[in-house]
């Protein structure tokens, strides 16, 4: 809160991901890599790729030993091209807050800082 009694946002407003002019809701994606019998949770995010334009992770936590390749398949029976994601990070678990919700956010950061 501001002292103008505004209130600042710090992070997105919306998980809305758009790609080459496509919208994209995580939503969907993440509906769709969790079809895939390994996966046992995933989190879809959108991260800025220059020039201007956002791209699509999927982080994935799996209860067997899955491969990038094997999503990318899985993906690519399923998802129009604009929407599949572009990165698949392996994760043992999503970071959370304390009403468990995932925190995108820190998503988005881990990808930044990889990069």
């Amino acid at each position: 809160m501001r002292s103008d009694d505004f209130l600042r946002l710090f992070d997105r407003t919306s998980d809305l991901i758009i790609r080459g002019g496509a919208y994209v809701y995580p939503a969907e994606v993440e509906r769709v890599v969790g079809e895939h019998e390994a996966v046992q949770e995933v989190a879809v995010v959108g991260f800025t790729k220059p020039p201007e334009d956002e791209e699509i992770a999927a982080f994935v936590v799996t209860s067997t030993d899955l491969t990038e390749a094997a999503l990318i398949a899985h993906c690519r029976a399923r998802l129009d091209p604009d929407k599949r994601p572009r990165r698949f990070v392996f994760v043992p678990n999503l970071p959370r807050n304390a009403n468990c919700k995932v925190l995108s956010g820190e998503l988005r950061s881990r990808l930044e800082r990889s990069d």
